[in-house]
């Protein structure tokens, strides 16, 4: 009988293995032949104009990880397909990887990671998207009481782009102790209503305390629009189905509950401070594991059914805020 059990587990992880292999090889090749839009205004236009440079040792106000990689790459070609495989093929893999050694169900977590913005932040947001991947692997190691690898991972994420320097609060995160009930959803609730109403004094004195050179930044608009209000709301609900769901959690899911819990905070904080729906991504994308692994307890299949149909009405309705985006975009000019 254990034989049995033990097989069974092992042809599941197979197949587990060979689904985030093809969909990895799917994703960056739909992305490496994406067309690039021809716009100044669009961070992914200029990374590709930049990649050109790289090899006469351009553009030095970017982080020193990102140029010695675009470096070698230029080396080998600078073709756009080419350009786009560098930047998608390191992200996405590390993203699967991630994903087959974390997630109980690797095909939700794929969908969700597809469903939920962060492949299409890849789309423009490259450099902080390759942060964030990077980022993964420093997650992996604090999950195993490996701290100065993790450290190793945040540093080197950094160097692609500095905001990851935010990750360095896992180690914070990985100490708190809190039941995950009711209490503590009822709590984070009422802690972001507050953050939505008053972010913007909390946030900006702050910056202007310990990074005066930044508190311009932080009063920008323009991240996210609609996205910020929407998106601590659906998060919100989603923590509310983790919650509801979550029995005898281990040590590892309540970490990266508490993490998403942080992620939604920044995300509420974002409604007035725009720049920080950018900073919640690192936190937020944990979701990809964590909301498959509880819905992975649920004993009742015509529930988890449900709970899946439910984050499929999510990924439509992104869908739609997108296309809606693009008609305006294409309206104006």
């Amino acid at each position: 009988m254990h034989h049995e059990i033990k097989s069974t587990n092992e042809s599941s992880r197979a197949w587990s293995k060979l689904f985030v292999v093809l969909s990895a090889i799917e994703l960056v090749l739909l992305y490496s032949f994406r067309a690039v839009p021809d716009d100044s205004q669009l961070d992914l236009f200029r990374y590709v104009t930049f990649f050109g440079t790289m090899e006469n040792g351009g553009n030095s106000f970017l982080e020193p990880g990102f140029r010695l990689y675009n470096y070698i790459c230029s080396l080998l070609g600078d073709s756009t397909p080419y350009i786009l495989f560098t930047f998608s093929f390191p992200t996405i893999s590390i993203i699967m990887w991630f994903i087959y050694k974390h997630s109980k169900n690797v095909s939700l977590s794929v969908f969700i990671y597809y469903g939920f913005m962060f492949y299409f932040f890849l789309f423009n947001g490259l450099r902080q998207c390759m942060a964030m991947a990077i980022g993964l692997v420093a997650y992996h190691f604090i999950t195993c009481k490996k701290w100065v690898n993790a450290a190793f991972f945040i540093l080197l994420a950094a160097t692609f782009h500095s905001s990851a320097l935010i990750l360095i609060g896992l180690f914070a995160i990985r100490l708190i102790r809190l039941k995950i009930n009711l209490r503590y959803f009822l709590s984070l609730t009422i802690i972001c209503c507050i953050f939505a109403v008053v972010g913007k004094y909390l946030v900006v004195p702050v910056t202007m305390m310990i990074a005066k050179g930044y508190s311009n930044y932080f009063m920008m608009n323009g991240y996210g629009d609609e996205g910020n209000i929407a998106n601590p709301i659906i998060y919100l609900l989603i923590m509310g189905i983790i919650v509801f769901f979550c029995h005898g959690c281990n040590e590892e899911e309540k970490f990266y509950i508490n993490t998403l819990s942080f992620g939604i905070m920044l995300y509420a904080l974002s409604i007035q401070v725009h720049v920080l729906n950018r900073l919640a991504y690192y936190f937020t994308i944990i979701v990809i594991c964590i909301l498959p692994n509880i819905l992975n307890q649920i004993h009742d299949i015509n529930l988890r059914l449900w709970s899946t149909v439910g984050f499929f009405g999510r990924f439509l309705w992104i869908a739609l805020i997108s296309c809606e985006k693009d008609i305006k975009l294409k309206t104006r000019s």
